[in-house]
């Protein structure tokens, strides 16, 4: 049997600590403002779902679904939020969406040809008619800082934490390595261990054609938060695709 590649599965308890800082209110409200109504929305990748307890804030009916069950934080279920341990690829819904997003690189997590298509193909079916799919993704990869590694020390009342990455370029992909350095002071123990998390950034051209085959049509593609116009050394984009059927 093959191993389930689970990229945060050994850092899932320590996720939330890392990114503390990061303005998640910010880019829900800012992704609030593309969608295509506040009926319903799927949060793909949705991590331990603080995207999609913001938007359930909003009233709108939300469904988090994420493949690592670790990242799952149940206690921020709500009347408008529930939570899903699955993978979006083989999702069977009884239902269609009016709004599909998939934030913080989660397509760059699609790391093959086959994931890609296959995220296209299962959002369009699952999309209802004029409903979008709102994703961000990588567009350059900064090669100036890719062997330069960064160090970033979190500490609690009990706990040392450490995280050391790095990252590989590759024909097709890249390979961002974290090493972390985890020490109990209670405990007096300490633990280290390394994920490796394969991604792959994608041109527009490459999204264009995929839209094209499954009945979606761009309808935005900016800079993500700021709107500014795309250029080369833009390096993360959000894209606005809406559902049209075929008559």
């Amino acid at each position: 049997m093959n191993k389930i590649y689970e990229p945060f599965l050994k850092s899932a308890d320590f996720y939330d600590l890392f990114y503390k800082n990061k303005n998640y209110k910010k880019e829900t409200d800012y992704v609030l403002k593309k969608l295509s109504n506040k009926i319903n929305l799927l949060d793909v990748g949705c991590g331990t779902g603080k995207h999609s307890f913001l938007f359930s804030k909003y009233k709108i009916n939300v469904t988090g679904i994420e493949f690592s069950k670790k990242m799952i934080n149940r206690k921020l279920e709500n009347k408008y939020l529930k939570f899903l341990n699955d993978d979006f690829l083989k999702f069977k819904p009884k239902q269609k969406f009016h709004n599909i997003v998939a934030l913080f690189h989660v397509v760059n997590y699609m790391n093959s040809e086959y994931k890609i298509r296959k995220f296209f193909s299962q959002a369009s079916n699952i999309l209802e008619n004029n409903g979008r799919l709102i994703f961000d993704s990588w567009n350059v990869i900064d090669s100036k800082n890719q062997n330069q590694p960064t160090e970033k020390h979190i500490k609690t009342k009990n706990y040392d934490i450490f995280r050391f990455s790095k990252t590989r370029s590759y024909n097709d992909y890249i390979e961002v390595i974290f090493d972390f350095l985890v020490i109990n002071h209670d405990a007096k123990k300490y633990h280290s261990f390394t994920e490796k998390h394969k991604m792959r950034p994608y041109s527009k051209n490459f999204f264009l054609s995929l839209a094209k085959e499954n009945d979606l049509k761009l309808i935005e593609n900016k800079e993500f938060l700021t709107e500014k116009k795309i250029t080369t050394t833009t390096k993360s984009s959000i894209y606005v695709f809406e559902k049209k059927y075929s008559s």
